[in-house]
């Protein structure tokens, strides 16, 4: 039989059940943060093996980061490594908890594709969008007071422009 709580039968859940999960839960979670600081580890060295190799080849360096590809590694993620152990000299800079945060982030954010445009010439390669803390539409507003502010007409003198 389950466990009464509150005059409410409890029967489909055990605590052993939540309690297991919950010890699984915290092992994943230890073993993700020593994974992470692991890789973190590894992209620092590999960013002082770069800053290295930019002492050594001087000039010569962006070239050779960029035939990074041709040997299987990612050359915008070397750069990205290369930044990181410049900015922080020991790996122990990198394990304020800020910092840690920054980089988990960065790691896990999604990639967003850049947006194409159309190639029918029809549509422009940039969009403009405005925001105002204001709603012009709404009757007590000084609508014509608002649209004289020269701040507001350049605004929209230059969307005019660009559209034409």
């Amino acid at each position: 039989m389950g466990t009464a709580y509150n005059g409410k039968e409890l029967s489909g859940v055990s605590v052993e059940q939540i309690r297991a999960l919950s010890e699984k839960i915290h092992e994943a979670k230890a073993s993700a943060i020593g994974s992470m600081k692991e890789a973190l580890e590894l992209k620092h060295e590999q960013g002082l093996l770069l800053v290295q190799a930019e002492m050594e080849l001087g000039d010569a360096f962006d070239a050779f980061v960029d035939g990074l590809g041709e040997q299987g590694i990612d050359a915008n993620l070397a750069r990205d490594n290369y930044r990181l152990a410049k900015k922080f000299k020991d790996r122990a800079s990198l394990f304020n908890p800020a910092t840690v945060k920054q980089l988990v982030l960065r790691d896990f954010a999604p990639t967003v594709p850049k947006p194409e445009t159309e190639g029918d010439g029809n549509a422009a390669p940039y969009s403009i969008s405005v925001r105002f803390n204001v709603d012009p539409m709404d009757p007590s507003f000084p609508r014509a007071k608002w649209l004289a502010d020269p701040l507001v007409r350049s605004v929209i003198q230059a969307t005019q422009d660009l559209e034409n």
